[in-house]
């Protein structure tokens, strides 16, 4: 086997351009993900559900493992309560980026609305240690705690919600 090194220059020059164009083509495709991913959330803004989800899809089938167009899939299934769809999203998103704490915290809200408590603390926690001051996650945690009993835990998670400038009208 062959391993090649751009740093030795041990890449055959007839393989420079046809590496090159990759790159080009690979940077290409990225930017109109891009494009697609903030077309969607313009769509989203207009509560035109369908064109969102639409853009997000042409997103991923130019970069698959893009963890931000998973996640706002995710986000936008989750608004219209498509629960399985919008976990196996955020899921996704996870798995591309497993430090993206709004995808944790998506994903517990869907678990805590189809009931699993324990995993949507989970997640919830999982978002909270990424990015501490993610007030979402917070105020969702105080409803998970409210739902298992745990009042004064929950008490100090909506503190935090609210220090971390939540604003409880947000809430869907």
């Amino acid at each position: 086997m062959l391993a090649f090194s751009l740093r030795s220059k041990a890449l055959p020059s007839l393989l420079v351009p046809v590496f090159i164009s990759a790159v080009a083509l690979t940077s290409c495709q990225s930017t109109r993900a891009k494009r697609w991913l903030n077309e969607g959330l313009e769509f989203g803004k207009q509560h035109k559900y369908q064109d969102e989800l639409d853009c997000y899809d042409r997103a991923l089938e130019l970069q698959p493992d893009y963890a931000k167009a998973w996640l706002a899939k995710g986000a936008a299934l989750t608004d219209l309560r498509r629960n399985a769809e919008a976990i196996d999203c955020l899921d996704r998103s996870i798995r591309f980026d497993p430090k993206m704490a709004r995808a944790w915290s998506n994903k517990g809200l869907v678990q805590f609305r189809l009931g699993s408590l324990e995993a949507a603390l989970a997640s919830l926690d999982n978002g909270i240690r990424i990015q501490p001051n993610l007030a979402d996650a917070w105020f969702i945690k105080s409803a998970v705690l409210t739902a298992l009993n745990r009042q004064s835990e929950a008490i100090e998670a909506l503190h935090r919600a609210s220090e971390s400038g939540h604003s409880y009208a947000k809430f869907r």
